[in-house]
């Protein structure tokens, strides 16, 4: 599976012109804070409208502004984690991992069950979100995107908040779903550990444009500019 995005969103004081593509792999987007990430992963899921350009999923347009197709977010198969994890506060655990599912209930019960298992969220059901831990948030969020069975997966800074430990076992969690589910993934983060860790191929943002695509050996070993070379020292 393929994903191709050409983009761009001009906002009060900052302009998004990126253009990149990916295979059935993880790729993360890597580079400071306000370059221009976050707005990328919010137009593929279709909470920001780009002012022009494509974006195509598996061959097929989820927008491109030539011929007009701008697909609402919840016909776009896209799983998405936040880095709060944004799960609702006055549903338990079961609840939040199965909303927004269809079909029938038996369906429903059998798939919850499945990520309740995958993700080591057993006993934790009926508990709501003000009762877990961060890292256990995570996982129910990562199960609630996951269970709808998406074509992609986008994770926005998902481990930032977390305590190093909880973060390196949720990096553990992260390869098993790439293992697991044969979906591309797409990771925002500013740590180059994390990078090393989890991702394929690194596309490196700055000031709302692409500076750089390669493996992480190769952005290290090969910074293309000196912008890459300052964002690797201050990550590293």
């Amino acid at each position: 599976m393929s994903i191709e995005v050409k983009i761009s969103k001009q906002v009060p004081g900052f302009t998004l012109d990126v253009k990149w593509k990916m295979g059935n792999e993880v790729s993360a987007l890597f580079g400071f804070s306000g370059s221009g990430k976050t707005m990328t992963l919010q137009s593929i899921a279709g909470l920001l409208k780009p002012d022009a350009g494509y974006i195509r999923i598996a061959g097929k347009n989820y927008f491109d502004s030539t011929s007009g197709i701008n697909m609402k977010t919840r016909e776009r198969r896209v799983g998405y984690v936040f880095q709060d994890s944004a799960l609702f506060p006055h549903l338990s655990v079961v609840k939040n991992i199965a909303f927004g599912l269809a079909g029938k209930k038996s369906d429903k019960l059998q798939k919850t069950s499945e990520m309740i298992e995958l993700f080591g969220l057993a006993g934790l059901e009926k508990a709501f979100p003000c009762e877990i831990s961060g890292g256990q948030k995570q996982r129910v969020a990562l199960a609630r995107a996951l269970i709808g069975n998406p074509e992609l997966l986008l994770l926005d800074e998902p481990l930032s908040a977390l305590d190093r430990p909880i973060r390196n076992k949720m990096q553990e969690v992260i390869k098993e779903v790439s293992s697991r589910y044969s979906i591309p993934i797409v990771l925002v983060t500013h740590d180059f550990s994390e990078v090393q860790k989890l991702a394929d191929k690194v596309i490196v943002y700055s000031d709302g444009n692409v500076v750089q695509t390669g493996s992480p050996e190769e952005l290290r070993n090969n910074p293309s500019c000196p912008e890459v070379n300052e964002l690797l020292e201050g990550a590293i």
